[in-house]
């Protein structure tokens, strides 16, 4: 059997070397297919299917805490006090550790001849036993150096090679982080990245002093290792009874306080999960329909070689000889396309994940690996079965009388034939409709994505940060009159219109939700949330925030002066809405502040969800610590200005680094990188199907108007006109683009409801997308059937009996 398959597969590869054509339109079909299901598949797997790296991964949990009667306030992070309860009493986990995700923690590395800024992580003890790994020098943190003198530093090894070049006898010196000297008690293992924020540069101790921390203030994340025989849920009901112990004992926390036990690999993964799947079944689509187009193309061969088929047969060929033969055929057409298809698979993940490089998470993890050989093997041989097993039966069903008598004849290979023809493109057209509409209607979601109001202007915005260390900024005296000397410096700058700075940018996410305390029209007092920003500058000129009522902060806003705040329109809405905000006084921030302005509510993150917000002058506030502002700059010259914000920076202090700088379309870009990943691979699977459907069409029409070229060029000698034949060859083609599109609505109205997590101001079953899809697959199968039906009508009687 062995021998006789390779003979039969020796016989393909002369088929194909004999008619190129036909062999390199199947392979590039097939190609397209099989490489985006590779591409996707290689994401999928690195992602979601396989477990983290780290030795037992699924031990592997990550602890939020809650609130239950807010949406808002302690989503997620947890305090000191807490994360110490946890350490101590949580039983069932072997290792815990807190680590500071608030806000990314940065140092300025002082060490060289350039300042730069360095990703640091502040994290308790315990961190590196928690991932399973230890130290490839020196030591982890330990617990009495959870302290903010401590002055250690961890570095990764990327750090360790760039900066000390690899230096064996780096333990025990000194590095510069914000212009302290920190000393080096340990290098992490090569390849070690941290699950929850990715790269770091070096990791330093948590200030976690006991019984100093407020149990309101929210701001740890927490990570663990559970013990070995311990699930997740009986993690989670070890946790739930410190939660429960410690709502009975401290009143200030509340008793809809809620700690909730996760996998890693859950949180990890996140939304990408349904993203990911809901693409890995539209490359299955990409690739069913290249089966199809395949399919149709073995089919028509089959049909075209019914005599030589019959000759075999008589001389002695069995139908499963035959049907072997076919499959060779088929293998040999599908290993081509599934080894071109492993190309394209390797250069369009690159593609992708360049162009969308934060829309996946563990996507530095993606690439080529055993796994994906054999599912591309797997895809290759179910490829060569899925288009090659209805030519196959069909081709090797002979019935020798009919088959030559047809065969002679040149028709179209039977009414049988005809309608699985048929079927076979009706189809790729449903399938086709399917992933228009979905790309469609991810194309409309992305188009509102990114023309919604978000309350301020984006445009000629650029953005940097500037972050001032508290070795050398200590006094908040030095920290306010910093901003205030280098804003007054980037106003002298030519093209800058307005400068300003803020502790957190708009359509960036929640931040600093600590609401607002006020007394309503009863007297009660009354609490309500509200997110928190500390702003200097002209902000509200800047990003284009007009004022509703009142005054903005000005020069006599101070630390001597009293305590004043702006708040959005929704807070006055709330708390005031039968009284005159301007003068009412409400308690935020420890303090009792008085109304001066109002403004209107903009977005918080970038779907354009809007919250209320308490606006508070660094001038005044400057004292509470050493705020991470973020610089915002109007001006037409964009990222080009920067050298004379450079030249500026160090006429104040040139050991200060510029950080992230981005124009404000940059930053909200950023926040669309997974509607932007999951839209190009829509609309280039929606390309590929519409090409494919309109091959389709062509093929078989092309196919038919050829099987009856004598039929026609009758037709015409009896008075048959041009446009009679026309219209009957397009009609033809107008009835199989007609069954697959009804066939497609229908799939597509089923299908396009799972997309419902991935849109943003669409219904998923927009009918102007319906229609306008459906219109434009009509027109394409139109087109496409329109060369066949003219080469139709150029047919003469004199053609056709040389057909014969």
């Amino acid at each position: 059997m062995i021998a006789s398959f390779l003979s039969d597969l020796r016989f393909a590869l002369r088929q194909m070397i004999k008619k190129p054509g036909f062999a390199i339109i199947a392979i590039l079909t097939l190609t397209l297919g099989i490489g985006a299901n590779a591409a996707i598949f290689s994401v999928l797997d690195a992602v979601v299917l396989s477990p983290l790296r780290f030795p037992e991964p699924e031990r592997l949990i990550r602890i939020y805490e809650a609130d239950a009667q807010s949406s808002s306030a302690g989503i997620g992070f947890h305090t000191v006090p807490g994360f110490l309860d946890l350490r101590r009493e949580a039983e069932g986990i072997e290792h815990l550790a807190a680590i500071y995700t608030y806000r990314e923690a940065g140092r300025d590395l002082t060490d060289g001849e350039v300042p730069r800024r360095i990703q640091v992580l502040p994290t308790s003890a315990g961190y590196f036993e928690v991932w399973g790994i230890s130290p490839l020098l020196g030591r982890g943190l330990a617990v009495e150096e959870e302290r903010e003198d401590a002055n250690v530093v961890i570095l990764s090894y990327r750090l360790w090679q760039s900066h000390t070049g690899g230096d064996p006898d780096v333990l025990g010196t000194t590095i510069r982080l914000d212009g302290a000297a920190y000393t080096v008690v340990g290098v992490a293992p090569a390849g070690f990245r941290d699950a929850t924020v990715g790269d770091v540069d070096a990791w330093v101790p948590l200030d976690l002093p006991e019984g100093e921390y407020s149990r309101q203030n929210h701001f740890l994340s927490i990570i663990g290792r559970l013990e070995r025989g311990v699930s997740v849920a009986q993690g989670q009901t070890y946790v739930s009874a410190v939660n429960t112990r410690i709502v009975e004992e401290h009143e200030e926390v509340g008793d809809t306080q809620l700690m909730r036990v996760v996998s890693l690999h859950d949180d990890v993964v996140g939304s990408t999960d349904t993203m990911l799947r809901i693409l890995m079944g539209a490359a299955g689509l990409v690739l069913l329909i290249a089966c199809v187009n395949v399919a149709n193309l073995f089919l028509a061969r089959s049909l075209g070689r019914r005599r030589d088929i019959a000759i075999r047969s008589a001389l002695g060929s069995g139908r499963g000889r035959l049907v072997r033969q076919f499959f060779a055929e088929s293998l040999l057409v599908a290993t081509l396309a599934g080894l071109a298809g492993l190309v394209v698979a390797h250069l369009g993940v690159r593609f992708l994940l360049s162009i969308s490089p934060e829309a996946v998470a563990r996507a530095q993890e993606v690439g080529l690996d055993g796994r994906l050989l054999l599912f591309a093997a797997a895809v290759t041989v179910l490829t060569a079965l899925l288009f090659g097993l209805v030519p196959a039966l069909r081709g090797s069903r002979v019935d020798l009388t009919s088959d030559l008598r047809e065969g002679s004849r040149g028709m179209a290979g039977g009414k049988r034939s005809t309608r699985i023809r048929t079927a076979l493109v009706a189809t790729q057209m449903a399938l086709a409709l399917v992933l228009l509409i979905g790309a469609g209607i991810l194309i409309k979601s992305f188009a509102a994505l990114q023309g919604q109001d978000y309350g301020f202007d984006s445009s000629d915005l650029l953005t940097f940060e500037v972050h001032l260390p508290d070795a050398r900024y200590e006094d908040p005296v030095l920290r306010v009159e910093f901003h205030q000397r280098f804003h007054e410096r980037l106003r002298s700058i030519p093209g800058v219109e307005a400068v300003a700075a803020t502790s957190w940018l708009p359509a960036a996410g929640p931040y600093h939700d600590w609401g607002y305390r006020y007394e309503d029209a009863d007297g009660e007092l009354q609490w309500e949330g509200a997110q928190m920003r500390i702003i200097e500058g002209d902000y509200f000129e800047t990003m284009g925030i007009p004022l509703l009522a009142g005054r903005t902060f000005n020069a006599g806003d101070g630390e001597d002066a009293p305590p004043v705040m702006v708040i959005s329109e929704t807070v006055a809405r709330i708390a005031l809405p039968d009284r005159d905000p301007i003068g009412q006084q409400f308690y935020s921030a420890d303090t009792v502040r008085t109304v001066v302005g109002v403004v209107p509510d903009v977005a918080f993150d970038a779907r354009g969800n809007r919250k209320s917000k308490i606006y508070i002058p660094h001038t005044e506030y400057g004292d509470d610590r050493n705020w991470a502002l973020i610089q915002a700059i109007e001006t037409e010259s964009g990222l080009g200005i920067l050298p004379q914000i450079r030249r500026e920076l160090d006429a104040i202090d040139p050991e200060l680094v510029i950080y992230r700088a981005r124009t404000m379309e940059q930053v909200l870009g950023r926040h669309m990188e997974s509607e932007r990943f999951a839209l190009t691979l829509m609309g280039i699977f929606g390309g590929v199907a519409l090409l494919l459907a309109a091959i389709g069409v062509y093929g078989i029409l092309s196919y038919s108007v050829s099987q009856r070229t004598r039929e026609f060029g009758i037709r015409m000698a009896l008075g048959a006109t041009t446009g009679a034949v026309r219209r009957r060859v397009l009609a033809q083609g107008a009835t199989l683009a007609g069954i697959g599109l009804l066939t497609g609505l229908v799939g597509a109205f089923w299908l396009s409801k799972l997309l419902q997590s991935m849109v943003f101001g669409v219904s998923v079953t927009d009918p102007v997308i319906f229609g306008l899809v459906t219109l434009c697959l009509a027109l394409v199968a139109m087109a496409a059937g329109y060369v066949p039906a003219r080469r139709a009508t150029r047919v003469t009687p004199m053609q056709a009996l040389r057909e014969e």
